[in-house]
């Protein structure tokens, strides 16, 4: 094992730590991002070129579905209740089991670096998971699993193919968009129609009230104005017996 691949299998489980630790959406994020696009450098030997650049670009495809549909919006806080400490221990303890026990027992044919790197991701991932009560931390945590399931691949039976490579790429927009998809619609509400219903492109969005991380929309009914009552005129008026 290489210590470059120690250092990146390291920055790895930190970016996955940060995604389901942290507060602020903007690093959680930022993390998740930075552990798809650094998981394909932890292998040993490296995938070609061609491999290693398509999962660099798919990483920062799925960046830009974060930016573009979280831009100007408020954005739900992500993270762990409580904070990173706790995870931060759990995951040293699973990379210090993946690395002193690779290949789970039997012959590792790849890097025990992406094995431990792995292991801290599935434990990380697993919390939020069946723990979170808000479906953006799930999603965020489902994310973090599949990652790390794809680490441990790597570490069992070695370096991807280019082919494979491709589909880890994909596999990764689309769990980055479906990351945008979720918090988009929790941050910015229903999403706009246009013309017979249809969803709309438009970043406009119909005004919600907020409260805590969840939209609230107004569903009140509305009432309606009672009927102006006419004054009786003075022919309509009932005549008065003598």
């Amino acid at each position: 094992m290489s210590p470059f691949a120690l250092g990146i299998g390291v920055l790895v489980a930190l970016g996955a730590l940060l995604a389901v630790s942290v507060r602020d959406p903007r690093f959680a994020l930022g993390g998740l991002v930075l552990a798809f696009a650094l998981g394909p450098l932890v292998a040993e030997p490296l995938p070609g070129l061609a491999a290693l650049l398509a999962r660099v670009v798919a990483a920062a495809i799925g960046g830009e579905l974060l930016v573009i549909a979280l831009r100007g919006r408020d954005v739900p806080a992500l993270g762990s209740p409580l904070g990173i400490i706790a995870p931060g221990l759990a995951a040293a303890a699973a990379f210090a089991i993946g690395l002193a026990a690779p290949g789970l027992g039997g012959d590792a044919l790849g890097s025990p670096a992406a094995g431990a790197a792995g292991a801290a991701a599935i434990v990380l991932g697993l919390a939020p998971l069946m723990a979170a009560r808000d479906l953006a931390r799930r999603t965020v945590g489902a994310s973090v699993l599949v990652l790390g399931a794809t680490l441990v691949r790597v570490g069992l039976a070695g370096t991807p193919g280019g082919l494979e490579q491709l589909a880890t790429g994909a596999l990764a927009i689309g769990l980055l968009g479906s990351v945008a998809l979720i918090l988009g619609r929790l941050s910015g509400g229903t999403m706009p129609t246009g013309e017979g219903g249809r969803p709309s492109l438009s970043r406009t969005a119909p005004p919600m009230r907020r409260y805590g991380a969840h939209p609230i929309v107004d569903r009140s009914p509305a009432v309606e104005p009672a009927p102006a009552v006419e004054p009786a005129r003075a022919a309509d008026r009932p005549k008065r017996a003598r």
